[in-house]
């Protein structure tokens, strides 16, 4: 039983290091080309491309001005009047209809409407720049996991019955103290596995956000403190130009457009007909032309419910508006005081408890190996290093998602050299 705890422990230590040493010939995955490949490949892309493209149909059906009708009327009208008979084409029409005031309201909503769509394409590549950011700081992580939990199940490898630091007399140890020390084994054991199946989980999630093959082993960087933000003035002077808050302004000026339209499209457009008719005048057959206006008289329908919809939707642009910029607002100040706290708390951290924490475990484990401290010394001295360095990679990989929504509510883009 003894044999077999051990030894697993030993395979599960050596896995994190023989995984990531299949993976050495990998160039390992930084931040920005990952962000750049999950958006390359995400359907989201496609999708606000192609709302652009929509947008961009819109306003060339708009911008078009409406096509001529031709009319043409054959029939036996000459020829009875005249005696000769047969059928002729006694009326040739063109007429066009001549929308004078709507076209400018139509064009200016769908020039606006498309403003709006590649703002919201602009946003949407950040929704996924932040998707991606998450997916990577959650794998750094992970992988940091598994490495300290390797480091832990070494060390706890290496407690046990040890000579003394300056001769060759053994110190055996009680039955209560190798109790104690197969417990440790276990512990770091069972820590070991879950830190793997941490690292395979946000593995898995890394592979399929950037389309990897199945058989590929992501690898990333390594997990590193970050330098305290801008001040948060700086952010909110930017704010105006925010993708969200951009397309929403371009939507209200789509709505207000959409009044004008509205308004100029409460009756049909005038007509006006050019035609060349041909009969018999004066007993003789001749052609004459006539022009026609066409207007439409509102006497029942004034169709007014268009207009007041349209002064609706502006009204409801608006309100989203606000609640968005509110929104935004709210979450730029809620992220950048949680980045701030959570640099300076990590900072701390590192200062006051991992690094005293660190040197107290190799004081101790001296102090053990020549025989002048006992296991439980060891063991608190352990746990107290392992749990603050694990504590310390929480507050990091904290920092870092921090950092990442930080940039999605200013508005900012890792890839600042990409158009989107």
């Amino acid at each position: 039983m003894k044999f077999s705890v051990y030894a697993g422990l030993l395979c599960l230590a050596t896995f994190g290091s023989a995984t990531f040493a299949q993976a050495a010939d990998t160039v390992a995955w930084t931040l920005g080309p990952a962000i750049q490949r999950a958006i390359e490949v995400a359907p989201e892309s496609r999708a606000a491309e192609a709302e652009v493209a929509v947008r961009e149909g819109d306003l060339k059906r708009d911008s078009a001005f409406p096509n001529p009708t031709v009319e043409g009327r054959v029939d036996q009208k000459l020829g009875l009047d005249d005696g000769a008979g047969g059928t002729d084409v006694t009326q040739i029409a063109i007429a066009q209809s001549l929308p004078l005031w709507r076209r400018q309201y139509q064009r200016a909503q769908a020039e606006a409407s498309l403003d709006a769509a590649r703002a919201a394409r602009r946003y949407r590549q950040l929704l996924l720049e932040n998707e991606a950011t998450r997916a990577f700081h959650q794998l750094q992580l992970a992988q940091a996991r598994q490495r300290l939990a390797g480091e832990r199940a070494d060390a706890a490898m290496r407690y046990g019955e040890s000579k003394r630091a300056g001769g060759g007399l053994v110190r055996y140890l009680s039955a209560l103290d190798r109790t104690r020390l197969a417990i440790l084994k276990e512990s770091a054991r069972l820590e070991l596995v879950a830190a793997d199946g941490e690292w395979r989980e946000a593995s898995a999630r890394f592979s399929k956000l950037l389309g990897l093959p199945d058989a590929e082993t992501p690898v990333t960087t390594s997990l590193n403190p970050l330098a305290p933000p801008p001040a948060l003035a700086e952010y909110q002077a930017r704010l105006d130009a925010h993708p969200a808050l951009v397309a929403s302004q371009r939507d209200i000026e789509a709505a207000r457009a959409a009044i004008g339209a509205a308004r100029a499209s409460r009756f049909a457009d005038p007509t006006l007909t050019v035609s060349r008719e041909r009969d018999v005048l004066g007993g003789t057959r001749q052609d004459y032309w006539g022009v026609t206006l066409g207007v439409q008289v509102p006497l029942w329908n004034l169709n007014g419910g268009a207009v007041d919809a349209a002064v609706a939707n502006v009204s409801r642009t608006e309100a989203d508006a606000d609640a968005r910029r509110r929104d935004l607002d709210a979450a730029l100040r809620a992220s950048h005081l949680r980045l701030a706290r959570l640099i300076e708390q990590a900072d701390q951290y590192a200062a006051k408890v991992l690094d005293p924490s660190r040197r107290f475990l190799d004081l101790t484990g001296r102090s053990f190996a020549a025989g002048e401290l006992g296991v439980l010394a060891l063991l608190d001295a352990n746990n107290n290093y392992f749990d603050a360095a694990k504590q310390h990679l929480e507050l990091v990989a904290e920092a870092a998602l921090a950092a990442a929504d930080l940039r999605l509510a200013a508005g900012e883009s890792v890839l600042k050299g990409v158009q989107p």
